[in-house]
């Protein structure tokens, strides 16, 4: 007697692999639609100085005057925490030779209107100042949105000085130390700078 053994297969079929689901959306927390905006860029100002003096005698130098041209600025007003620029503006600038901040030594640019952008190339001097005493003198540029019938809007400033740090006014720091420094070893010729302005003239000294 002959046997006929016949194999058998069982074939299991999987069901197809279901699609991956398209990915949600990422929707912003409550916290970052509501959070404060990015603070706008910094101010900042363009400014050519020099310090002018005549020889006098073989062995002693006398000074005659501190040469200053406020040239451009470029401000961004974020009024009200909003990047909407006021329609009429009106960009001004102080300058004052401190510790002295009476009307002998300020100096006022024009009003440039309508522009964030200024340009005054406006030129003042300081007059028979020696180099001993420029080394405990600061030269302080504040920018302002001029508002007639109230008070103006502070943009920014800067202090030029060494940083001897003996006054709160004598804070400079960085390329304010370093254009003054640069004015007084360099005499008779224009150095120009650019630089950001600060955001508040609150004193640097601790």
């Amino acid at each position: 007697m002959v046997t006929i053994m016949r194999s058998c297969y069982l074939y299991i079929i999987s069901p197809p692999s279901p699609l991956p689901s398209p990915p949600l959306p990422v929707l912003p927390s409550p916290l970052t639609l509501f959070s404060p905006r990015p603070s706008p860029p910094p101010c900042w100002f363009s400014l050519c100085i020099s310090y002018i003096f005549k020889e006098r005698n073989v062995t002693k130098w006398f000074s005659d005057k501190i040469m200053v041209e406020a040239l451009r600025a470029s401000c961004v007003s974020d009024s009200d925490r909003c990047f909407v620029v006021p329609a009429f503006n009106l960009h001004i600038t102080n300058s004052y030779l401190l510790p002295d901040t009476s009307k002998k030594t300020k100096h006022k640019t024009a009003i440039v209107k309508k522009n964030l952008n200024p340009v005054w190339n406006h030129s003042y001097s300081y007059e028979n100042l020696a180099i001993d005493e420029l080394r405990n003198r600061v030269l302080e540029l504040t920018v302002w949105d001029f508002d007639r019938g109230s008070s103006n809007d502070f943009l920014g400033g800067m202090r030029l000085g060494l940083g001897n740090k003996t006054e709160p006014w004598d804070d400079s720091q960085g390329l304010e130390i370093e254009a003054w420094q640069m004015m007084l070893e360099r005499p008779n010729r224009w150095h120009e700078y650019t630089m950001n302005l600060r955001s508040s003239m609150d004193s640097q000294v601790e």
